[in-house]
């Protein structure tokens, strides 16, 4: 079976099933989805009007392919493709483009809001431009890779298949894969000329990869698999005579982990560079699997601040890395815009023929002749900038150029070395529109905007409309990614999958959690939370932190949470990147006291807001297992708007289990308990939940395995004040604690689900500072545990709590020591145990279906394409009213 090459399959829709149908060869066959169980099967005769289904109670659709299922809040929708246009034909294969997307619920009875009629709206954008299919051409794979067996979905390179998750249900329930046509996000552009007295085709296909994608501001740079923001890869095809030629290049983010945020778009490098060095090693390691040999091209600014300071932090974890790799990976780097400041364009062949063509001729390119492989391409040129767009696709098209010289070369053909000596012939003409749409339609995938210089790569220049364009493009990309970009991303995100966890089979969750102890291994590690509150007071360069940092067993993880590590004035509050110095110091001190201690730990992630700085760290031997790094910072002062009250937020993966720290300084003073209380609750509400340019809400507090509190929470003691030093001096701690405000929140469960391991140590704050003597000033503050650290979850367990004596501060520096049981997944496992799952609550049984018709749905189909017209394509209304 397969989709017919010219005509569309149908949708039979009634109240209890969906019935697939595409002729072949003059047999029927069905693919059958059961509206309310979700089993799907294949079978060759099924009659609707025999399985329930009323007669005028029948409509059907016109389809190109089942894109698949999306899941949309708590509803699943079945998501077609009704309109499709041929771009043209490559190696005797129609390519499609996707013009029309319908979107139908599977359930029969539901009720959908203006939230979910709008989700659907977006998708159906999203789908209706620059996703192309073909029924029997792998686009998902470049022509070196064609000789790969098996049917599309078979063969297809996950990478670049977007609608791979959408067919779960399908393939899990073991439905014929022949009905899954792969999808790819891109560009398509096939052109033919006449070439010296013989038909020449010149295609360009760019694919964009979905392992890490999305609009502009809010995909960049590396995640924890080594997967890069806009990556494409793009393969020049041309074919002439019995001569086929194929040429790969790559484009992708600066790869390390770093983001642009706010209105300014400012950019930051957001994890240490010994985690930059992973995730770059891991991104080398991917590359080299696939291409052998690469060499990257670097076009960041140097004259503009923070391109450099990106391309610095770059080519620092170069310095060391690449010697690892003995030249199978070279860099280069070349400033773009200084070099082609005032159209001077032409500077790229310069540079493309004095540096980069050594590795462009050794490289070769993929050729066939009379279909045997001739040559094989063994490297590949990686260029970005720092959207990998406009300054890319001008590069790329460059060096596009020069391997069709190569290639023409091998025909015995000469042309210009230079693209800026072409000129309006055919080929040239026909060359630079490909690279021009292509830029076009990548930019417009990425930022909601065409290339800002696709006049570059169409003209040679970019004349005064093509600055004019230019500038209005660059204010389109601004208002998208304020208004525009956050709808997309989660239209990008539904059709990957990565919002949503129901499926056809809704109880599959459920089940894998019941036997979950049949694939999950739980280890235990040893973590150290410390919170220290520093009273603004400068700390000495040479202090040593040792004692605060370090138990008697050196933990496995270290959270350090430090509050007022600059005073809460005014000119600090306000400009809040006063406190960097003092951070930078309070970073190096830690450093410093850790390699001292010679237990080897890397900065995992740090952030700050004003006062309140967040360390994480971690044993090197664990790294690798740490992923999903992310922090926040929650303003709580004046209203919200201030931070010199608030949180810094910390999440991460270890292995299979999330970790979450809050690390807080809330409302001071004996009578602002409730304030307090309201603080935490809209910390942990408020937390990795502001969406803005460059931020999504992905995370939530409660979400996590292992949560924890630290801070200078403030909650006092309700005592009077000689009476709690008295009490202190006699060492009765239990009795004191029971009139503390925290200890009396958590027993009325007021932070739910939050516990603390049993005080035994004096109050901690407020000291006479350099003394160990409460306060002896005009306000005589009653004595309090001020600082404190909650945890939460089943599988963390308290070993320690305590305070160390050191006299920096007022407050004394509090630790608490946790062993915390960390998940490991077997993954082979558990697909087993999810595949005896599918098959207990999964597909139909064929056999049985097959019985209990006679004659087949052919004939039924006839006597109602009177009721049901053809080309008649009924509005979602009529599909619920089934």
């Amino acid at each position: 079976m397969g989709y017919p090459a010219n005509t569309t399959m149908k949708l039979y829709i009634t109240r209890d099933h969906f019935i697939m149908q595409t002729p072949d060869l003059g047999v029927s066959y069905q693919l059958i989805i059961e509206r309310s169980s979700g089993k799907c099967y294949c079978t060759e005769n099924f009659n609707p009007i025999e399985n329930g289904a009323k007669r005028g109670e029948i409509y059907y659709l016109d389809i190109f392919l089942i894109v698949g299922i999306i899941p949309i809040d708590t509803y699943l929708y079945l998501v077609l493709a009704t309109e499709a246009n041929i771009i043209d034909v490559l190696k005797e294969q129609n390519i499609y483009e996707i013009k029309r997307i319908h979107m139908i619920p599977v359930s029969n009875s539901i009720k959908e809001t203006e939230i979910q009629l709008l989700e659907i709206q977006n998708i159906s954008k999203l789908l209706s431009s620059g996703f192309y299919f073909s029924y029997y051409y792998d686009l998902t794979r470049s022509l070196d890779q064609g000789k790969i067996q098996g049917n599309l979905h078979e063969r297809a390179e996950k990478s670049f298949y977007w609608n791979y998750e959408l067919y779960r249900d399908f393939f899990n329930q073991g439905v014929d894969t022949q009905w899954l046509v792969p999808i790819i996000q891109g560009y398509v552009g096939i052109s033919t000329v006449n070439f010296q007295n013989e038909t020449l085709h010149l295609a360009l296909i760019s694919r964009r990869s979905c392992d890490r994608t999305g609009t502009r501001y809010n995909c960049r740079g590396l995640d924890d698999d080594g997967n890069v923001a806009n990556y494409v890869e793009t393969e020049q095809i041309m074919i002439i005579s019995n001569c086929i030629f194929s040429y790969i290049q790559i484009r992708g983010s600066v790869p390390l982990f770093w983001e642009q945020t706010g209105i300014t778009a400012q950019i930051n490098v957001t994890r240490s560079q010994e985690m930059n060095a992973i995730g770059l090693k891991k991104h080398a390691e991917q590359m080299l699997s696939r291409f052998g040999n690469v060499t990257m091209v670097n076009l960041l600014s140097n004259s503009k601040n923070e391109e450099r300071h990106l391309k610095d932090a770059w080519e620092e974890i170069n310095s060391y890395m690449l010697q690892s790799f003995q030249n199978k990976i070279i860099y280069q780097y070349y400033d773009f815009h200084a070099m082609c400041k005032g159209n001077r364009f032409s500077n790229i062949t310069g540079f493309l023929y004095s540096v980069l063509q050594d590795f462009i001729t050794y490289y070769m390119y993929y050729n066939e002749i009379a279909g045997q492989e001739n040559l094989k391409q063994k490297g590949v040129m990686r260029t970005n900038c720092l959207d990998c767009l406009d300054r890319t696709n001008v590069m790329q098209s460059y060096i596009g150029w020069s391997i069709l010289v190569q290639q023409m070369e091998q025909l015995q053909v000469k042309i210009p070395k230079s693209l800026d000596a072409v000129g309006q012939d055919p080929l040239s003409r026909a060359f630079k529109n490909l690279w021009a749409d292509n830029g076009d339609n990548l930019s417009m995938q990425y930022t909601g905007t065409g290339s800002t210089i696709s006049a570059v790569t169409r003209e040679g220049r970019q004349g005064f409309k093509g600055m004019i364009s230019h500038g209005l493009k660059s204010l389109g990309r601004l208002y998208n990614a304020t208004y525009e970009d956050a709808a997309r991303q989660k239209g990008i995100d539904s059709l990957l999958r990565k919002r949503g966890n129901i499926g056809l089979t809704k109880n599959l969750e459920e089940a894998l959690k019941q036997r979950e102890n049949e694939f999950i291994q739980k280890i235990p590690y040893r973590l150290r939370a410390i919170t220290w509150n520093l009273a603004g007071r400068k700390i000495p360069p040479d202090a040593d932190f040792a004692n605060v940092l370090c138990g008697e067993i050196p933990a496995d993880i270290l959270i350090i949470v430090f509050q007022e590590v600059v005073k809460l004035n005014p000119r600090n509050v306000l400009q809040e990147s006063n406190n960097q110095s003092a951070c930078d110091n309070l970073k190096r001190i830690i450093e410093r006291s850790l390699y001292n201690t010679g237990c080897g730990y890397s900065l995992l992630d740090d952030n700050n807001l004003v006062g309140i700085a967040l360390f994480i760290y971690a044993k090197k031997t664990l790294i690798h297992g740490i992923t999903k790094l992310e922090t926040d910072a929650i303003r709580v002062g004046f209203g919200g708007k201030m931070g010199n009250k608030g949180s810094v937020a910390g999440r991460f993966e270890f292995f299979d289990s999330s970790i979450c720290v809050l690390g807080c300084h809330l409302e001071s003073g004996n009578e602002k308990n409730d304030a307090r209380l309201f603080q935490l609750s809209d910390i942990n509400n408020r937390a990795f939940q502001q969406e803005c340019a460059g931020k999504q809400n992905k995370f939530h507090i409660n979400d996590h395995d292992i949560k924890f509190i630290c801070g200078d929470l403030n909650f006092r003691v309700q005592l009077n004040n000689q009476s709690v030093r008295n009490t202190i001096k006699e060492g009765r701690f239990k009795s004191l604690i029971q009139h503390d405000q925290l200890t009396e929140a958590l027993k009325q469960k007021l932070i739910p689900g939050y516990q603390e391991y049993e005080i035994n140590f004096p109050p901690t704050y407020k000291y006479d500072f350099g003394t160990n003597i409460y306060d002896t000033s005009k306000k005589q503050r009653v004595p309090s545990w001020c600082d404190r650290v909650l945890y939460n979850g089943k599988d963390v367990k308290p070993i320690e709590y305590g305070c160390v004596e050191i006299r920096l501060s007022d407050h004394r520096p509090v630790y608490g020591e946790f062993e915390i049981y960390v998940k490991k997944i077997n993954d082979v496992v558990r697909k087993a145990v999810e595949e005896e799952i599918y098959s207990q609550i999964g597909g139909g049984d064929e056999e049985d279906q097959v019985d209990q018709v006679e004659g087949g749905f052919q004939v039924e189909e006839k006597k109602h394409q009177v009721e049901s017209p053809k080309k008649t394509q009924p509005e979602f209304t009529d599909l619920l009213s089934l």
